[in-house]
């Protein structure tokens, strides 16, 4: 019953068998001249549940969601910002909109402990987790949590796979952020590139991984945008900025300057190459749709070899991870009422691997359909 599609993850786990009552209770939950009360009834349960079972406040975690974005509630810094920005309200007093994440970042890195109070410390350093949480749902914000057979347990048992994608939602909320503290600490939203902004290389490092990540999932207005503040209103004194270079120019710069892509950055990366690679499957261009998809596919090797010392962090294997993302983007288009996914005003509901190659087999362009991932 989850209002988010996103959140819906199919498991091809097998159930048990439905009992007696369980037939019942579906029939209940389903019937349609109960849908009123069906709504109030989960409304009721969920609300209980978060507060007597997860000790969770509804209101300021729809609060916190107002302010930085739409927070998926199993992810660990969605948890980080509602129990800092909580308990800073509470211990302080301070109200959501008067938090200030970034000026406790600039602050925290300048003083001296022997200068400050315990409690001042205390204060400082959870209000600046608030600012890396946010950073952390941009890249990771998005959770494909399924279930699938174990092949290194006894037969029947299955196990829990968990994979991230970036969330680019945050990525504005992250902005706003640092615009809003670097204009604290100058008194001026157009004194953001000056000096007193002493948050203003950070905050200039973080958009160009943003126009980065952006650039490679084919989001160039978005990611032109971003250059742009960098540029007009950040001003940071590097060689990367002295000339008004196109984005296409930057890009290169800024991946030669980095030398090997970093881990963090590589996981947006095969996202990123994924959707481009599918957009452009979509619009037919089947040239561009390889080799976006190489470049995730390099991506991704990249991440493994970065990880091969923590067996843990080793991402599950790459087909998986393309098939988990199909999955995904199918759940965009889903009708949680009708039980369709439409696309183009087609049911595919029912589309197999099989049915889709029967299909397509007389259009002879179209013969990246047939491979196994799709």
């Amino acid at each position: 019953f989850a209002g988010d599609p996103l959140a819906g993850q199919v498991d091809p786990a097998p159930k048990e068998p439905a009992g007696e009552k369980e037939i019942q209770i579906a029939a209940v939950m389903s019937a349609a001249e109960l849908a009123a009360g069906r709504d109030k009834l989960l409304a009721f349960a969920r609300r209980k549940i978060l507060v007597d079972d997860y000790r969770m406040d509804p209101a300021w975690m729809l609060a916190v969601m107002n302010k930085y974005g739409p927070m998926d509630w199993r992810h660990v810094n969605a948890h980080a910002i509602y129990w800092a920005t909580l308990g800073l309200h509470r211990a302080t007093g301070a109200e959501l909109a008067e938090l200030r994440p970034g000026v406790a970042q600039a602050t925290a890195s300048q003083i001296r402990t022997e200068d400050v109070n315990l409690q001042e410390i205390t204060r400082l350093n959870t209000e600046r987790t608030i600012l890396g949480a946010l950073k952390s749902l941009a890249r990771t914000g998005q959770l494909v949590i399924q279930r699938r057979p174990d092949e290194h347990r006894r037969p029947g048992t299955y196990a829990t796979l968990l994979n991230w994608a970036p969330d680019w939602r945050f990525i504005d909320s992250t902005h706003q952020e640092y615009v809003a503290s670097g204009t604290a600490l100058t008194n001026d939203p157009e004194q953001l590139g000056s000096e007193a902004n002493t948050l203003r290389d950070g905050h200039a490092n973080y958009l160009e991984d943003v126009v980065l990540q952006l650039f490679f999932a084919r989001r160039e207005d978005l990611a032109k945008h971003y250059l742009k503040v960098i540029r007009t209103r950040l001003k940071p004194p590097t060689d990367l900025h002295k000339t008004d270079t196109p984005l296409s120019v930057f890009v290169r710069e800024k991946v030669a300057s980095l030398g090997s892509t970093p881990k963090d950055l590589a996981r947006t990366y095969w996202t990123g190459g994924l959707r481009a690679a599918y957009l452009a499957l979509a619009h037919g261009d089947g040239k561009a749709f390889g080799q976006y998809r190489r470049f995730a596919w390099r991506s991704y090797l990249v991440y493994v070899a970065d990880v091969a010392h923590a067996e843990r962090l080793r991402p599950p294997p790459f087909p998986r991870i393309e098939a988990n993302f199909l999955v995904n983007l199918l759940l965009r288009f889903h009708d949680l009422e009708g039980g369709r996914i439409l696309i183009d005003g087609q049911d595919i509901t029912g589309v197999t691997q099989k049915s889709l190659r029967t299909q397509i087999a007389m259009v002879t362009q179209d013969t990246s359909l047939l491979h196994r991932s799709v």
